[in-house]
């Protein structure tokens, strides 16, 4: 068997659908030789910190960052350096980035550290726009 890949998925929601997927990540990539890491915020959900143990418990590998929803330049700042210093340590084949947040702060680590990056947008903004 040739080498395993090792892929990260990074989101600031951790929770709804976006728990499914990561649950059916951890579930079916290794048998596809494909190791999961997860960097998640638990700022958003109550039940963040048993989500992560779910996942660990199937076999991912689990990080925090400290990621809000809101704009808020000091700590977006401060998530983006946690985000950069965990790819570099993780140093990952691929990057899997999901929604705006992540998808700002996880894109922009990985493009300066010179990883292979994709982005799943999930829901846009538009559509909450009043009569949409």
């Amino acid at each position: 068997m040739g080498k395993r890949l090792l892929a990260v998925h990074i989101t600031e929601a951790f929770n709804g659908g976006i728990i499914t997927h990561l649950e059916w990540a951890a579930r079916s990539l290794p048998a596809r030789g494909i190791d999961l890491h997860c960097i998640v915020s638990t700022n958003r959900s109550c039940t963040a910190e048993e989500r992560a143990e779910q996942l660990a418990n199937l076999g991912a590998r689990v990080s925090i960052a400290d990621m809000v929803r809101s704009p808020s330049p000091l700590r977006d700042i401060k998530a983006y350096g946690e985000i950069k210093k965990l790819l570099a340590h993780i140093a990952p084949d691929i990057v899997h980035t999901h929604s705006a947040k992540a998808g700002f702060l996880g894109r922009r680590a990985a493009y300066e550290l010179g990883l292979k990056c994709v982005h799943t947008p999930h829901v846009f903004p538009f559509e909450w726009a009043k009569g949409i």
